[in-house]
Order: C-alpha cells, then structure tokens, then sequence
C-alpha cells in the first residue's frame, strides 16, 4: 500500500483513472454542527472537572499540613 488515498472505480475494476468520492452536498453542515456541540462539552466538562479536582487538592493539602479551618461550612447566620 503506497499511502495514496484514490479508489477504483464503482465497479471494483481497475482503471486508468482514480475515482474520487462526490464533494460533501449542502446538506452536510448538521454532522458538523453535532461534531463542534460534542466538542464543547467535553471541553466545558473538562473544565469543570479540572476546577473540581483543583479545589479538592486544596483542601487535601490543607488538611495534610495539620490546619483545622480548610474548608468554610456555610451556615444560615444567626440573629440575637
């Protein structure tokens, strides 16, 4: 296999001349559109992820170091 990207033509019959698939029709653009919307998830949840985990580490090597007071408890303030 020499790496070309041709194919021979519709009936599977060696000729002079490579046969090329069609250009992509008009009506294409939907799988681009379902490709590019996947991406963007996987990046935005990979963001999140990262965040998540960064926060975690935080807190894991506060506790690690002996402090007491690594992670703030939100609690409803209490009016007297």
């Amino acid at each position: 296999m020499d790496g070309s990207n041709w194919r021979w033509g519709p009936d599977d019959a060696p000729k002079d001349d490579p046969f090329w698939p069609p250009p992509p029709r008009a009506g294409d653009e939907s799988s681009f559109l379902v490709i590019l919307a996947v991406a963007a998830l996987l990046v935005g949840g990979s963001l999140v992820l990262a965040h998540k985990l960064s926060d975690m580490v935080k807190i894991q090597s506060c506790a690690i170091q002996g402090r007491t007071n690594c992670a703030p408890i939100d609690a409803p303030r209490s009016e007297r």
